[in-house]
């Protein structure tokens, strides 16, 4: 799973910066494929570490924050610097810059300030604009059509999807207690929520992949195929798994070439796409636990989609040659991230430690 998810962050980068435009994947489906992984690995780890024991709930949100701030925060330290800077030297098109022109906009700064730093609600700002004049906000159907954008307020515009993340880290204790079928029918609920907001008119973004009732289906569906591995690994048993992972890859790397078939505002080959990875997780699961360099190419995918975008405005202000742009911008984004992996993942397992640490000697104060 290490590699996919570093080809998935890679396609992410493809979709939002301009290197090709017929490799790899769009950044809408590499972020329902990574919502399908989370819904898997949230539900390995509740069952095999948390679940059924005295303090593991409290050990779970633990991990969790700890596995998603520190990286994030000191990413966002960085880009307020860097705006900041870029405020110096002139520009008047970044987020810093905004938050000095509407100054005194309280409402609007302090709901700003609070969302960049706790994440939760970043994904709102696709759903809710804002009038200047009247100091009100408002909301909205499309968010790309307003004259005003709240979305220019995120420091960090693509941790949006951090926020749905959360959302699902705070249900899942719950879900994965639910029995099968109820799993299944909240999932067909969530698709048939999409399907309605389709028919609508809605096929568009933010609705399409944004709004975190339809976004649901795809993390149930990782959890599903995570209840369904041994069936799955049944028929693994029969098929040569080698060639249908490099088949896998093969897609992923030139789904953008495909032939596009249009089907009520979703592209074909992307709805077949999903069943395939379905049927794929737990083979590519199992197969990055016994592989290193498929855990620290894994580990990079989290620092490249934090830091992609920043990257990418401070190599535009190199003025290179347009055609180089682009993939200096994912070489450096590579670099960086194994950087920041290499230097901040064994603080973060040092800080998730001492915080359990605490979390069981004040549970047992109490007891």
């Amino acid at each position: 799973m290490g590699l996919i998810r570093f080809f998935l962050a890679a396609s992410i980068i493809f979709g939002h910066i301009p290197i090709s435009n017929y490799l790899f994947l769009g950044a809408p489906m590499a972020l329902h494929l990574f919502f399908m992984i989370s819904g898997y690995s949230i539900s390995h780890v509740l069952e095999k570490k948390y679940l059924g024991r005295k303090n593991g709930i409290n050990e779970y949100t633990i991990s969790r924050i700890v596995r998603i701030y520190p990286m994030y925060l000191i990413i966002l330290a960085v880009s307020i610097a860097f705006g900041l800077f870029e405020i110096w030297r002139g520009y008047s098109t970044n987020g810093a810059y905004l938050f000095i022109e509407y100054g005194n906009h309280i409402r609007l700064l302090v709901s700003a300030i609070v969302t960049n730093f706790i994440i939760v609600g970043q994904d709102l700002a696709m759903f809710v604009s804002y009038n200047p004049n009247s100091y009100h906000f408002f909301w909205t159907n499309n968010f790309i059509s307003e004259s005003f954008r709240l979305d220019r307020f995120l420091y960090l515009p693509q941790a949006w999807a951090l926020a749905l993340e959360l959302y699902f880290y705070m249900l899942a204790p719950w879900l994965v207690r639910k029995s099968s079928k109820t799993l299944i029918t909240l999932a067909l609920l969530s698709f048939f929520l999409r399907v309605f907001f389709t028919i609508r008119g809605f096929p568009f973004d933010p609705w399409s992949y944004r709004f975190f009732p339809t976004e649901l289906l795809f993390f149930l569906l990782g959890v599903l195929a995570y209840r369904s591995q041994l069936f799955l690994c049944r028929l693994y048993n029969r098929l040569n798994m080698n060639v249908i992972f490099l088949f896998l890859l093969i897609c992923i790397v030139f789904f953008r070439s495909l032939p596009y078939i249009q089907f009520y505002g979703y592209q074909l080959s992307e709805l077949l796409f999903y069943p395939i990875f379905f049927f794929f997780m737990p083979y590519a699961f199992k197969k990055e636990q016994v592989s290193s360099w498929q855990k620290t190419l894994g580990g990079l995918s989290y620092p490249m989609y934090l830091t992609h975008l920043l990257v990418g405005v401070v190599v535009l202000r190199l003025r290179l040659p347009y055609q180089y742009y682009g993939l200096v911008s994912l070489i450096v984004t590579i670099v960086v991230s194994y950087v920041l992996y290499r230097c901040i993942t064994p603080y973060v397992s040092e800080l998730k430690m001492w915080l359990s640490s605490v979390n069981i000697g004040k549970h047992r104060r109490m007891d």
